[in-house]
C-alpha cells in the first residue's frame, strides 16, 4: 500500500474524513511505516485545509467521498505532487490521477507488516488546534503521548461496546479508539454527530 508509493519514516499521511474504520485503518497503516499521521478537521475552510498540508508537506491525501469538493477545491493550492487517495467506493467519481483506498489494501499481503526502527519519543499524530483566532496550529504527538494513557488497562475480561462520537481529528477521540483496542472493546463508530444518528 502505501510503501509502494514512496511514503516512509518522517513522511506526512493526512485525511480529511469523518469516522470510519478506514481512518483507523490509515492511522495503523502510517504508524508501521513510521510515517506521521495527519487527521484534519473537515469542518475547516479551504484556506484553512490548504496552509495545515502544506505546513506539513503531506505526501498523501485520504478523503472521504463527502469531502471530494473540498479536496478539488485545495488542489491547485498545495503540492502539486501529493498523492489523493479516495476511501470511497465509487471509483468513477476519482480525482483524475488519484488512487483508491481498495488499491492501496489490495496491493498488500496480510503477514506483510514492517517493524519500524525508532522510540516512544518518535511523532506518530499531528494534530492541528481549531484555529478560531488564526490559522489552526500544528501540535506534534508522539507514540508516548498515548502509550502512557494504555499502561494502565481497565478490566481486559469486560465485554464492552463504546460508542465513537467525537471526531477523530480530536485527540480525545484517538485515545478512546487506542484504549478501545488495547482493552478489547467493541467500538461503534458515527462518521458524524447528527441527532438522527444517534
Amino acid at each position: 500500500g502505501l510503501s509502494k508509493i514512496g511514503v516512509g519514516r518522517g513522511d506526512r499521511v493526512a485525511i480529511l474524513s469523518g469516522n470510519s474504520p478506514e481512518y483507523i485503518q490509515a492511522y495503523f497503516a502510517t504508524a508501521l511505516l513510521g510515517a506521521e499521521f495527519v487527521p484534519l478537521n473537515f469542518r475547516s475552510k479551504h484556506d484553512q485545509l490548504t496552509y495545515m498540508l502544506n505546513l506539513v508537506d503531506a505526501k498523501v491525501l485520504f478523503y472521504a467521498d463527502r469531502n471530494r469538493q473540498d479536496a478539488q477545491a485545495i488542489k491547485k493550492g498545495i503540492n502539486p505532487n501529493i498523492r489523493y487517495a479516495s476511501l470511497g467506493t465509487d471509483i468513477e467519481k476519482k480525482l483524475e490521477g488519484e488512487l483508491s483506498y481498495q488499491d492501496l489494501i489490495s496491493q498488500e499481503e496480510a503477514d506483510e507488516i514492517n517493524d519500524p526502527s525508532g522510540t516512544d519519543r518518535d511523532v506518530t499524530v499531528i494534530m492541528f488546534t481549531s484555529g478560531t483566532t488564526s490559522f489552526p496550529k500544528a501540535v506534534e504527538q508522539q507514540h508516548r503521548s498515548f502509550t502512557e494513557l494504555l499502561l494502565f488497562p481497565e478490566d481486559t475480561e469486560k465485554q464492552e461496546t463504546i460508542l465513537i462520537t467525537i471526531p477523530l481529528f480530536h485527540v480525545a477521540a484517538l485515545q478512546g479508539v487506542f484504549s478501545s483496542i488495547i482493552e478489547g472493546r467493541t467500538m461503534v463508530i458515527l462518521p458524524d454527530v447528527k441527532p438522527e444518528s444517534l
